[in-house]
């Protein structure tokens, strides 16, 4: 069966929520960590994994910034959602909010996303990370340490001392983990930066069988060539691309059985049945519907929409956060995919 009539947009709709600030908490000289009270009735749309992010409007200029920052947090071990954003060169966003956040200011939120997360919690993780890269990775390692059986290595490579992100935190987690966690610093001020070679020679006594990378662009291309591959290890690399258009704002769209396709979409464990239209992209469709589906960007960048095609076929305009192999598997982005023949089956 091939699509129908094309449907149309209703009406736009603000997508996220208005979250106030409850503390900020100045790591560097150019580092805070925001954190932000949920409300009772938003607490299951933010609840969170370690390692995941939210998506964030600051508000500079009329239509604000969309940006997305990693959650430091960790569920289960801090009460409060929790940020940590460092000033960015150039960056209007970071330097915004390093300089002007404070308690009691309300910022629009997205619920938090991404899959840079921890699974097994009896394996031996290897955490590397450089600069703001240290967010996600802290959470992941606080989960890790509150929840999980294995050896925990942390590799944190920064400017300087003076530069160092939860150091304190770091320090105590140390003194009340010292079998399980080990944490080694590196400042490329004393020790220029880090090479493959130096890497390897630093985590040799390392067990591990999950990788964790997160920090610039080149640094993690040198992680990644110092771990190298084999099939009992995973490396798991976390990415940010900027966002060019609003997240925030969606174009409902209307859907009956003369305007779309029929589409079984499974997630969460529940089964739903939608009528998905040609124009639209599935997240879309669901948002819609009021189904709470896992999406950021909604560019095809970030990943965090990512599902399988079990039945039906649809065409994407971006497949930036797949690689080659997820598509040969049937994997599709959800907030690119728009059907072209059904019926549909779509598994998250």
């Amino acid at each position: 069966m091939t699509v129908p009539a094309r449907a149309t947009a209703r009406r736009v709709r603000q997508l996220g929520a208005d979250l106030a600030i409850a503390r900020v908490v100045r790591e560097t000289a150019d580092a805070v960590s925001v954190s932000f009270e949920v409300p009772p009735e938003l607490a299951d749309d933010f609840a969170y994994r370690a390692g995941q992010f939210v998506t964030v409007r600051v508000p500079i200029g009329e239509a604000g910034y969309a940006r997305s920052y990693s959650l430091s947090s960790a569920p289960g071990v801090d009460e409060l959602l929790t940020i940590t954003v460092k000033r960015a060169p150039g960056g209007r966003a970071s330097g915004w909010l390093v300089d002007n956040a404070e308690p009691g200011m309300t910022l629009r939120v997205l619920p938090p996303s991404g899959l840079f997360t921890v699974g097994e919690s009896a394996r031996d993780l290897l955490l590397i990370a450089a600069g703001s890269g240290m967010t996600p990775v802290f959470s992941i390692l606080k989960t890790a340490l509150a929840t999980g059986t294995g050896h925990v290595t942390l590799v944190a490579s920064h400017r300087s001392p003076a530069d160092a992100l939860f150091s304190a935190e770091l320090a105590d987690l140390e003194h009340r983990h010292p079998d399980t966690l080990t944490v080694i610093d590196r400042f490329t001020s004393h020790e220029g930066r880090l090479t493959p070679d130096q890497l390897r020679d630093a985590i040799s006594s390392a067990r591990w069988q999950d990788a964790f990378i997160c920090g610039p662009e080149t640094f993690m291309a040198t992680a990644r060539q110092a771990l190298g591959s084999t099939p009992t290890h995973r490396v798991h690399l976390e990415q940010f691309t900027s966002i060019e258009g609003d997240p925030f704002e969606l174009e409902e769209v209307a859907t009956d059985a003369a305007t779309g396709l029929n589409a079984e979409v499974t997630l969460d464990g529940q089964t739903h049945s939608v009528q998905w239209p040609a124009e639209a992209t599935l997240v879309d469709v669901l948002l819609s519907r009021g189904i709470r589906v896992p999406y950021s960007c909604r560019e095809g960048d970030c990943g965090s929409c990512m599902s399988k095609l079990v039945r039906g076929r649809v065409e994407m305009a971006c497949t930036d956060a797949l690689e080659e192999e997820d598509i040969e598997d049937g994997f599709i982005l959800a907030c690119q995919a728009r059907p072209v023949e059904g019926p549909l089956q779509v598994d998250f």
